[in-house]
């Protein structure tokens, strides 16, 4: 998609109206119709929820959006836009997308993001994950969960790690962001039948360097929010936004 803009001399009375005009407004409409296209591809089974309001009023998330899961700890929307993830019992709470939602499959031809905002509000919580993952978020407990993700997890500091996983073995890279502020991460899947998948990275719109190609899962995943809280403390993770989309790419020129 490529946007030409017409400058003034071209469209005065005094130009003519000649092949080379018309090639520019007949490629700027098919630009549009691409621009269509693409927003019509990228609404239709996406995940964007900046939690503005549950629709339930009950406090949790989307239905529409996301399948629930919590044992003890609880979650809810509080303003502005921000999804809480909580309790002080030990317990877990998830948040995933719906059947309906988001699936990426690593062995198909297409590009897949997953981008997100999040803070670690709680003085513990023994187990963050958030990224894709490849099991019902009631079939398994997602403490320290390695089996197949590709996401970010909480780092043994302050901070935390971004992960990709296969079969129990991992590509950690550590050390990013600080879990007690805000920090965007973008999480860009390359995903090919020829068996070179790749995952790019994005800490606050910084690229973390070369994309990562080993450890990534050959299986159906979706996007996760989960918490697992032990011992010690309070758990209180907040999610500002999430996004998922095929195909991602920028509508501007």
């Amino acid at each position: 998609m490529a946007f030409t803009s017409l400058t003034s001399a071209q469209c005065d009375a005094n130009s003519p109206l000649d092949e080379t005009l018309m090639q520019l407004v007949r490629t700027n409409f098919d630009d549009l119709d691409d621009r269509v296209n693409a927003l019509a591809a990228l609404s239709s089974q996406d995940v964007r929820d900046d939690f503005i309001q549950d629709v339930t009023g009950s406090g949790v998330a989307d239905a529409v959006i996301w399948d629930s899961y919590a044992s003890t700890l609880t979650g809810a929307v509080i303003a502005p836009h921000q999804y809480k993830i909580s309790g002080a019992a030990t317990g877990q709470a998830a948040i995933q997308a719906t059947g309906e939602r988001m699936h990426i499959d690593t062995g198909e031809d297409y590009v897949a993001v997953l981008e997100f905002r999040i803070k670690n509000a709680g003085t513990d919580a023994d187990w963050i994950a958030v990224g894709f993952i490849d099991r019902s978020i009631v079939d398994v407990n997602l403490v320290n969960y390695d089996a197949n993700f590709i996401g970010i997890v909480r780092g043994s500091g302050s901070d935390w790690d971004i992960r990709v996983a296969s079969g129990g073995t991992d590509t950690d890279n550590t050390g990013h962001g600080t879990q007690a502020t805000w920090t965007k991460f973008k999480f860009t899947v390359t995903c090919t039948s020829t068996g070179s998948p790749s995952v790019a990275v994005d800490v606050d719109d910084v690229s973390i360097g070369a994309a990562i190609t080993t450890n990534i899962p050959a299986t159906v995943l979706r996007p996760v929010v989960n918490v697992y809280f032990a011992s010690g403390g309070a758990a209180d993770l907040r999610i500002d936004y999430v996004l998922s989309y095929f195909n991602g790419r920028p509508l501007a020129a």
